[in-house]
């Protein structure tokens, strides 16, 4: 189902919203699949960006949230960890760094709305 200009959405609904299992994709080339909770990407998926990099892991409220890897297709590096509200918290300190991902990819007005 279209969604928005160029986003696609295969999947549950609930009251006209994303809820369950289901596959989102923008621009052909960004794809989430995992769960939905009230629209958002919540619970586990895998978020893969257009170039290639992606994310594996908990999501909440449409962030990285909780238990997860991260593989960055420039560096060729992947980083596990726990996540919270996009920073991933280094084990055993507490700093915290944002990731290199693309926002281009998932943007406001690409989610329409989200």
């Amino acid at each position: 189902m279209k969604i928005a200009r160029n986003v696609w959405y295969k999947g549950e609904f609930t009251r006209d919203e994303r809820t369950g299992y289901g596959t989102l994709v923008v621009d052909g080339v960004s794809t989430y699949r995992g769960n939905f909770r009230n629209g958002k990407k919540s619970g586990q998926g895998r978020l893969t960006m257009r170039d290639g990099s992606w994310y594996e892991g908990r999501f909440k409220d449409n962030k990285k949230n909780g238990k997860g890897r991260f593989y960055d297709a420039n560096t060729k590096k992947t980083e596990k960890g726990y996540w919270i509200a996009d920073d991933l918290v280094t084990k055993g300190s507490t700093r915290s760094r944002r990731l290199p991902i693309d926002r281009r990819d998932f943007t406001t007005s690409s989610f329409g709305g989200l």
